[in-house]
């Protein structure tokens, strides 16, 4: 009888902090959630509200060129 992995989720947590010029919040994410998600510093990402109500990121995708109209 083979035994069943169980994983556990990792946590992070973020310190927001306020940018003194723009006003503007911003957070760190830690370089091991970043690698984990095969995600970049210059990556864009966006908010969305989650079907249970709460929030979570996602990274945009950019378009492929067929539909940025680019015919080549």
């Amino acid at each position: 009888m083979g035994t069943k992995k169980i994983s556990r989720p990792t946590v992070y947590q973020a310190e927001v902090k306020e940018d003194p010029n723009t006003k503007e919040f911003y957070f760190n994410l830690p370089n091991g959630l970043l690698e984990s998600l095969g995600w970049t510093e210059e990556d864009e990402l966006e908010w969305y509200m989650t079907h249970e109500g709460n929030w979570a990121l996602r990274k945009v995708l950019e378009p492929t060129d067929k539909e940025k109209g680019d015919e080549r």
